[in-house]
């Protein structure tokens, strides 16, 4: 008696068609156009003030689109590198040790390195054109603007700390 094989494409029957399955073919991956960009899908708003979701309309506020990617950014700039365990060590900055120094022009350098270096991380920025760090009133602040895979240009305008 030979042993059993098992059939790596079983067939499907629709109707009086019999076919062989394709497992590539059914998820859509034969003809996936890997040059298109990656949908951002959703994430959910985080008030940063409260420390958990943003729940000023009842329900979490859902983002979609180029505004995922911000929620992203201002996640990572606002994640102690290192802190957390979800996150990988590529994710988060060390810039909340910077917090409570003089605010002078090397401390700013320093911001700005560290908010260059872990947005870069994300696969949709392409580039970052200008990073601006700056202090008003005792706090610190980042302007910067990028360019995504799909060629949208955003900008962001963050509180640090």
């Amino acid at each position: 008696m030979a042993p059993f094989i098992p059939d790596l494409y079983p067939q499907v029957e629709t109707g009086d068609l019999v076919e062989n399955f394709d497992p590539d073919d059914d998820l859509g991956l034969s003809d996936t156009d890997f040059t298109e960009p990656v949908p951002y899908g959703f994430t959910w708003k985080f008030d940063f003030n409260a420390e958990d979701l943003d729940f000023s309309n009842g329900d979490p506020s859902v983002l979609k689109g180029q505004d995922t990617l911000n929620e992203w950014i201002t996640h990572t700039i606002n994640t102690e590198q290192f802190e957390t365990p979800i996150f990988g060590a590529d994710i988060g900055t060390t810039i909340f040790s910077l917090i409570g120094q003089h605010l002078d022009t090397y401390v700013m350098q320093l911001a700005k390195e560290q908010i260059l270096e872990a947005i870069a991380v994300h696969d949709r920025i392409d580039s970052i054109d200008t990073i601006i760090t700056f202090a008003l009133s005792g706090n610190m602040y980042a302007h910067f603007s990028y360019t995504t895979d799909d060629e949208v240009t955003d900008q962001s305008l963050l509180q640090i700390g």
